[in-house]
């Protein structure tokens, strides 16, 4: 009887870490506080455009959401795109039987680089998606959202 129990009890506590591995990650709506600064510029714009109405958006105002939307997807992907190309090149400098080290640093620097301009855009392009609201359709969207929320 005892033996039953005790594999029971050591297989829960093998399972357990791996159950609880994906424990904080982001899933269903609690992760937006989680999200990349990529997750919450598309979040906040889909947002607006989906409660354009309720904020009084005028189709200029939605016109210029959208146009940075797409602007920003087509950038993201290029820098995207860039940092797999250098990280193929990273990889190709390492697998020679004699690496430069400064050309790969070079490449390395070259990755994060974007990486740091990417993220930089997408703060910019955040600032100018809530600018493009006045005071008061600003108010509203944050009135929509905790009532949405809650």
């Amino acid at each position: 009887m005892k033996k039953p129990i005790l594999l029971i009890i050591a297989c829960m506590l093998l399972v357990s870490p791996y159950a609880l591995a994906g424990h904080g990650q982001r899933g269903g709506d609690s992760g937006y506080h989680h999200a990349g600064l990529e997750e919450k510029f598309f979040h906040k714009a889909h947002f607006y455009l989906e409660n354009q109405e309720e904020l009084g958006l005028s189709e200029e105002q939605i016109a210029q959401i959208k146009s940075l939307k797409i602007d920003v997807k087509k950038n993201m992907i290029r820098q995207d795109a860039e940092v797999e190309i250098l990280k193929i090149d990273i990889h190709s400098a390492l697998w020679q039987d004699q690496p430069d080290v400064d050309a790969i640093h070079k490449l390395v620097d070259q990755k994060y680089d974007i990486k740091r301009t990417r993220a930089k855009t997408l703060v910019s392009s955040i600032v100018q998606l809530k600018g493009m609201l006045s005071a008061e359709q600003s108010t509203k969207s944050k009135e929509i959202w905790r009532a949405n929320k809650g």
